[in-house]
């Protein structure tokens, strides 16, 4: 698979807001020690009751990021 990164407008960023980014959970990850060392680590999964996490719902966006922030120095890139 090819992926092409592309540099995009600052002035996009309101349109990436338009863009739910809201999804159901049905399981999280829990980290078990494996072993002596720190870096002996696994992941477990574990089944939670399905639920919606819907950033969209936040206040402060793509669309209001120019206001709390300064983006003349940001870059917004896309594959």
């Amino acid at each position: 698979m090819n992926v092409q990164i592309i540099e995009e407008s600052r002035t996009d960023l309101d349109t990436y807001g338009r863009v739910s980014d809201a999804f159901q959970v049905r399981a999280r990850y829990r980290v078990v020690p494996k072993g002596r060392r720190p870096s002996d680590l696994t992941l477990v999964e574990e089944a939670v009751p399905p639920y919606v996490k819907d950033y969209d719902s936040l206040e402060g966006g793509p669309a209001t990021w120019s206001d709390r922030w300064d983006l003349s120095t940001w870059g917004v890139l896309a594959a």
